[in-house]
């Protein structure tokens, strides 16, 4: 497949939604809730290679996303285990047990600085049940489990939600059809350049949306947000509409930045490029910033001040072979540090 010039665009407007949605309130952050984690699903339907070797697809995915996952986890749960540790008042079994299932069960179970962790292994789970699921079916057929799967999610959402899953994977039923979105997008893309704007619509209705609500509900939570880690999913339908809407959107804004705005495109770029840095240390320089003896806490200087500092972390990361074997899922690196060692 070609390289699409939009989607290092797509991940980096990504990244700055999540770390912005971690850091902003009211309008911002209402919005961002809308589409971003859809975004990074649909992005992966786009970019996949399906494969008809499944195990050897699952063990390179699992070298590029499960190998930083385990290691990034490993560095921040373990301070996360210390503060936790540090404010209990009384130490028991019971909280052992807690401290050493949470990172295994994963999902909604993490919060704070590990917070954002939840969505690796789901993503990985949906990478590999929709590389099968477009194996063996086609385009209409995976609009109908697309269907199915989307029912199931709201039954979850609406009828069952105490039900979940080590690893979300109760999850699926709502980021697969996102993801398989993204892959039949892939088939037209080229097409769909003929009909730019189509989205504008959608997100004007999104924003108009949010702003009646915010009006006729004050703080009260977001009725159209899409938050997946919680088994949340909005309004039925309209959500997962409005989402796709926005990210066809900033397929259109991205098209335009790349004619209009190269340089705006340049840096939007490297921060897709250090995307799993980003996700995985905004939350900590956003803490650490908040920490800082300074005058201003501005959010927006804090958004400035994470992801730069996380783009930075990912240029000196990206410098060594054993960094780019452990930190960002390099696969060449990692087997040429296997093939040593054995």
């Amino acid at each position: 497949m070609k390289k699409i010039e939009w989607i290092d665009i797509l991940k980096g407007i990504g990244l700055i939604s999540v770390v912005a949605g971690h850091i902003y309130g009211g309008l911002i952050r209402e919005l961002i809730s809308v589409f971003h984690m859809p975004l990074f699903f649909f992005l992966g339907g786009v970019l996949c290679k399906p494969k008809q070797d499944y195990w050897g697809y699952a063990k390179a995915k699992s070298i590029h996303l499960l190998v930083p996952y385990l290691v990034f986890l490993l560095i921040l749960y373990s301070i996360q285990v210390v503060e936790i540790v540090n404010n209990l008042t009384e130490f028991s079994g019971i909280e052992l047990a807690k401290i050493m299932t949470r990172p295994l069960l994963g999902g909604h179970l993490f919060f704070g600085l590990t917070s954002v962790f939840w969505f690796t292994p789901c993503f990985f789970l949906t990478q590999q049940l929709s590389n099968i699921l477009i194996d063996k079916l086609n385009p209409k057929q995976i609009l109908v489990i697309m269907s199915i799967m989307l029912v199931l999610s709201y039954l979850n959402y609406l009828v069952f939600p105490k039900i979940w899953l080590p690893w979300g994977a109760h999850i699926l039923l709502a980021s697969t059809p996102f993801f398989l979105s993204g892959f039949l997008f892939q088939k037209i893309h080229t097409r769909y350049q003929k009909y730019y704007g189509i989205s504008i619509p959608i997100f004007v209705i999104v924003i108009a949306s949010i702003i009646v609500y915010q009006k006729q509900e004050g703080d009260m939570d977001f009725l159209m947000a899409y938050d997946m880690k919680h088994t949340s999913y909005g309004i039925p339908l309209v959500s997962f509409v409005a989402a796709i809407g926005i990210i066809l959107f900033l397929i259109d804004l991205a098209n335009i930045l790349i004619v209009r705005i190269p340089v705006v495109v340049n840096v939007v770029n490297s921060i897709g490029r250090a995307s799993m840095v980003v996700m995985y240390l905004h939350m900590p320089f956003v803490y650490l910033y908040q920490s800082l003896p300074i005058r201003i806490k501005s959010n927006f200087y804090m958004l400035i001040f994470s992801t730069l500092v996380c783009w930075v972390t990912y240029l000196l990361l990206s410098r060594f072979s054993f960094s780019r074997a452990l930190f960002l899922g390099s696969k060449t690196d990692f087997e040429k540090i296997i093939a040593k060692i054995s």
